[in-house]
């Protein structure tokens, strides 16, 4: 998914079914949407892998907030942004 956002955002090449109608322009909220997407799926592919790592796949919690303070000193970035997603804005 995030290669496909860096892709549409490379005018060397087209990428099927991003946005339908196909768009030859773009605006400031289009792309501020779109990196926002970015930064979300790119953490959450970023804790996936942490727990495969960190050989936790196997345990019944998958919620980031039961390994937020380990997942936190590993990848501050990331945590803060999936620590957004999952508390809100407040």
């Amino acid at each position: 998914m995030v290669q496909r956002i860096d892709d549409f955002f490379n005018p060397l090449k087209y990428v099927q079914g991003v946005d339908t109608p196909f768009r030859t322009s773009s605006s400031t909220e289009m792309v501020g949407a779109m990196m926002g997407q970015r930064a979300v799926i790119q953490s959450l592919a970023t804790y996936k892998q942490w727990k495969v790592d960190n050989n936790l796949t196997g345990n019944k919690y998958y919620n980031i907030s039961f390994y937020r303070d380990r997942f936190a000193k590993a990848h501050p970035s990331s945590a803060f942004i999936l620590n957004q997603v999952v508390n809100g804005t407040k």
